[in-house]
C-alpha cells in the first residue's frame, strides 16, 4: 500500500525513496519486490546497491545459492564504479559468503576490507570469524578475532563457535573461561556453543557446571539453551536429565524435539523415542530431517525393521524430506541388525549413493557382526576403492583378509599401504593407575 502511495506521488524514481523500499521489501522477505525496485531506480548510488546487498543477506537460507549470488555481483559493480564503500556493505556482502560457502570470494573481499582501513571493525570481523570457520581454517578465524580492537560478546562467540566446529574443543572452552576472565557477560549463543563443546568432551563435572551457571545467570529459559543441554546430557548418558531439560522449555521447537528423541534412541528408549514422535505430531510440529534420522536410530536400535522403512519410505511422500546419506545409512543398519545383509547391500546399489562410503561402512559393521566374511571381504575391497587414503580402510580390509585365512591378499594390503607412506596410528589410553 505504501509503494503504491509512493508511485500515485510521483516519488518511485526517486534514488532516496527507492533505496529505503528496497530495504523494506528484503526486510519484509520480498526479494522479488526489492530487485524489481532497484532495477528501476534511476542513478543507482552506494546506498541503493548496500541496500540491495544488504537484502540478499537478510533473507535467511530461503533463497538458492544461485540466486544469493547476485549480491557478490552487485558488489563487483560498485568496486568497478570506484565509489567509496561503507562498513555496512562489507558486513552484508561477507554474510552473503558465508550464506552461500563462497569462501574464496570472501577471502578476496577481506583483502578490500584490509585495503579500506575496515579490519577494525567488530561486525566485519565476526563475519570474517565465520567465514574462515566454515572454511576449516580456524588460525585464519584466530587471527581476525585477535585484530579485533572492540571485541563485543557476538564476536567472542563467533570465535569460540569456530573452534567448536573446528573440533577444538578444548580450546573453546580455554577461551570460554577468558571470556569470563575479562568481566564479560556471555548470551544464549555463547552458553549454546559451550555446552556443545562439554557434550563433545563428555565432561560431566563440566556440564553440570555450565548448567547451573546457565541458570544463574537467567539464560536458561532461551530454547538454544535448552536445546544444547539435551544434546549435553545425552553425550554424558543421562538420558533423565535431558528428560527434565525438555519438560523445562516453555518454547519448544523442532530442534527440541529432535534432539529428545535422539537422546532416547541412542539410549536404549527406542519405544520413548517413538511415542514422542506420535506426540510431536499430535502437536502439530513440523517434522523435519533431524527428527526423522532420530526415528530412525530409534527404529534400528531396537531392531524394527518394517516400522523403520515405513518411516524411511514415508519421508518424501508425508513429510516433504529428502533422505540424505544418514537416513541412508541408517536403514543399511537397520537391516544389518536384524540380519538381512543381501538386502542392505540391494538397497545400496539402488539408492543412488552407492559411491559414499558411510553406508558401505555401515553394511560392513553388519558383515562383521554377522560373520559373513566374502560379503565382508568384497565390502571392504570397495571401500578401499573409495577412500584410497584412508588408513582405515587398509586395515580393516587386511584383518578381514587375515580373518579369511587369504594371507596373501593381506600381505598385499600391507604392501600398499608401505607404498603410499601410511601407518596405523599408535592406540592411547586414557587409563590412570590409582
Amino acid at each position: 500500500m505504501l509503494h503504491g502511495c509512493v508511485v500515485k506521488v510521483g516519488l518511485d524514481l526517486d534514488m532516496f525513496v527507492g533505496s529505503a523500499m528496497v530495504d523494506m521489501y528484503a526486510k519484509n522477505g520480498g526479494l522479488e519486490e526489492a530487485i524489481k525496485v532497484f532495477d528501476c531506480t534511476p542513478n543507482q548510488n552506494a546506498v541503493v546497491y548496500g541496500a540491495m546487498i544488504a537484502g540478499f543477506a537478510r533473507l535467511g537460507n530461503d533463497p538458492c545459492p544461485e540466486i544469493r549470488i547476485e549480491a557478490v555481483r552487485l558488489f563487483s559493480d560498485l568496486l568497478r564504479m570506484g565509489v567509496k564503500l561503507s562498513r555496512f556493505t562489507f558486513k552484508s556482502v561477507l554474510e552473503v559468503c558465508n550464506l552461500t560457502n563462497a569462501v574464496h570470494c570472501g577471502r578476496l573481499i577481506h583483502a578490500h576490507v584490509i585495503f579500506n582501513g575496515f579490519q577494525d571493525d567488530e561486525f566485519i570481523a565476526n563475519a570474517l570469524i565465520n567465514l574462515y570457520s566454515q572454511a576449516r581454517s580456524v588460525s585464519d578465524s584466530l587471527r581476525c578475532f585477535q585484530m579485533t580492537p572492540r571485541q563485543d560478546v557476538v564476536t567472542w562467540t563467533s570465535m569460540i563457535t569456530a573452534f567448536v566446529h573446528d573440533e577444538n574443543f578444548e580450546k573453546a572452552l580455554g577461551l570460554f573461561l577468558e571470556f569470563l576472565s575479562v568481566g564479560k557477560e556471555p548470551d544464549q549463543f555463547t552458553l549454546s556453543s559451550v555446552m556443545n563443546a562439554c557434550a563433545a568432551l563428555s565432561l560431566p563435572a563440566t556440564c553440570k557446571q555450565i548448567h547451573c551457571y546457565t541458570v544463574k545467570s537467567g539464560l536458561a529459559q532461551f530454547t538454544v539453551c535448552g536445546n544444547s543441554q539435551i544434546s549435553m546430557y545425552r553425550n554424558i548418558g543421562d538420558v533423565e536429565a535431558s528428560k527434565k531439560t525438555f519438560e523445562l522449555i516453555t518454547c519448544l521447537d523442532i530442534f527440541s524435539w529432535s534432539a529428545m528423541i535422539l537422546s532416547y534412541a541412542v539410549h536404549g528408549h527406542e519405544g520413548e523415542a517413538l511415542v514422542l514422535l506420535e506426540k510431536m505430531k499430535d502437536c502439530g510440529v513440523v517434522i523435519n530431517d533431524n527428527a526423522l534420522l532420530a526415528v530412525l536410530i530409534a527404529c534400528s536400535q531396537q531392531g524394527l525393521a518394517e516400522e523403520g522403512f515405513r518411516h524411511y519410505e514415508s519421508m518424501l511422500s508425508d513429510y516433504g524430506c529428502s533422505p540424505n546419506t544418514k537416513h541412508k545409512a541408517c536403514v543399511v543398519d537397520l537391516l544389518g541388525r536384524v540380519g538381512k545383509i543381501s538386502e542392505a547391500e540391494d538397497f545400496i546399489m539402488g539408492s543412488g549413493s552407492e559411491n559414499d562410503p558411510i553406508l558401505w561402512h555401515a553394511l560392513l559393521r553388519a558383515c562383521r557382526i554377522h560373520g559373513d566374511k566374502e560379503r565382508g571381504i568384497k565390502t571392504g575391497e570397495k571401500l578401499m576403492e573409495l577412500e584410497p587414503f584412508a588408513v582405515t580402510s587398509y586395515v580393516v580390509l587386511y584383518n578381514l583378509y587375515m580373518g579369511a585365512g587369504k594371507i596373501s591378499l593381506a600381505m598385499k594390503t600391507r604392501g600398499l599401504m608401505r607404498e603410499r607412506g601410511m601407518s596405523k596410528e599408535a592406540g592411547i589410553s586414557w587409563f590412570m593407575p590409582d
